[in-house]
């Protein structure tokens, strides 16, 4: 049984079609790179503007130094460092504190994206859905502030 197409090809590639798809997706990609390069864009994955709206309201900006706490404890060089160890701060809940957990890149990413997830028995309630994007630049303030 041969499978020609209306083109003649036994495949089916039309090669204009093919050329018009690429030329689509070309479009696509340059519309995007214009996104990402926006201002709007770059202005909201701004980690400081972030951690104020996320963070903020329970954690002191690391940036500030190890001076006030919030309900939450300070996370002035938290990236690298055990979680749950600060002897200043006395509120970590039980599940944190026997974790063992370093806080890497990734189990902050882990851990942002759903602390309760991550982590069972956090008393770290929400983060407001943030995306991989936004919980970089979060991550890229905490680190920034050691």
């Amino acid at each position: 049984m041969n499978h020609e197409f209306s083109n003649g090809s036994a495949r089916g590639c039309d090669k204009p079609l093919m050329t018009k798809v690429a030329r689509i997706a070309l479009l696509f990609a340059a519309g995007a790179a214009v996104i990402a390069a926006s201002p709007v864009l770059a202005q909201a994955m701004d980690g400081a503007s972030l951690f104020a709206k996320h963070c903020g309201t329970c954690h002191l900006d690391p940036r500030a130094g190890n001076g006030e706490r919030r309900i939450g404890p300070n996370l002035n060089g938290v990236v690298g460092h055990k979680a749950g160890v600060d002897a200043n701060y006395q509120r970590y809940s039980s599940a944190l504190r026997a974790s063992g957990r370093v806080w890497t890149d990734a189990a902050l990413d882990a851990y942002l994206a759903a602390p309760m997830t991550a982590l069972p028995g956090t008393t770290m309630a929400l983060v407001a859905s943030t995306s991989p994007a936004e919980r970089a630049a979060l991550i890229a303030h905490l680190k920034a502030a050691r």
